[in-house]
């Protein structure tokens, strides 16, 4: 028993010691810059738009025109909002949203 009371303090201390942030315990570091990511991720002339009559978190899209001198024809990419952290805040950076129904409630997390 005295063995097995150790194991689990040895335990618990190294899990303090080495344990990563939890999003509730997460520090927030910013917005996300789509066009910047989008610009660039694909193209200069990208541009940022969202997909959809009723725009979700997951409606956010690149578009790039396939032509150097119109808009259109275009192609669609979607947009990692992780990638868009990390490109902005770092490697350790991560994209989180408050809410699923809503495109604005993305931020970054360190």
């Amino acid at each position: 028993m005295k063995l097995y009371k150790k194991l689990v303090a040895f335990v618990l201390a190294m899990l303090a010691m080495f344990s990563v942030a939890l999003p509730s315990q997460a520090a927030e570091v910013g917005e996300l810059d789509l066009a910047y990511y989008c610009e660039n991720a694909y193209s200069k002339s990208a541009k940022v738009i969202l997909m959809g009559d009723t725009p979700t978190a997951d409606s956010w899209r690149c578009l790039v025109p396939l032509t150097k001198f119109m808009a259109w024809p275009s192609q669609e990419y979607p947009i990692s909002m992780n990638e868009v952290c990390r490109m902005e805040h770092g490697d350790y950076a991560y994209a989180a949203t408050s809410n699923e129904k809503d495109p604005y409630a993305w931020k970054c997390y360190n």
